[in-house]
């Protein structure tokens, strides 16, 4: 399993990623996340799958995002993402920003 995050490091910085986001790969992703400062856009266009840990790394980054005033946003999430989203009741609380889900 592989997960590719591409960085842009403007404002806000636009992390895309590529692949699983899974037990293997979201450490490296919430380290790397860590390292960035200000607003963080992921583009979760391209990811194929994501379990539990995944979207633990997202509420991480969320949080650490919101104690510094920055925002967390993931862009344009799979149909089965939104899903598991709303399963998981963190539709509530993540920020989505999708040509299917209305801007918040």
């Amino acid at each position: 399993m592989s997960l590719a995050a591409r960085v842009e490091g403007c404002e806000p910085t636009v992390v895309t990623l590529v692949g699983e986001l899974d037990l293997e790969t979201g450490t490296e992703l919430r380290n790397r996340l860590a390292r960035i400062d200000g607003d963080i856009e992921v583009d979760c266009s391209s990811l194929a799958f994501i379990d539990a840990i995944g979207l633990g790394v997202f509420v991480s980054a969320k949080k650490r995002c919101e104690r510094r005033g920055w925002k967390f946003v993931l862009v344009e999430p799979s149909p089965l993402l939104l899903r598991l989203l709303e399963i998981t009741g963190l539709d509530a609380s993540l920020h989505v920003r999708s040509a299917r889900v209305p801007l918040e």
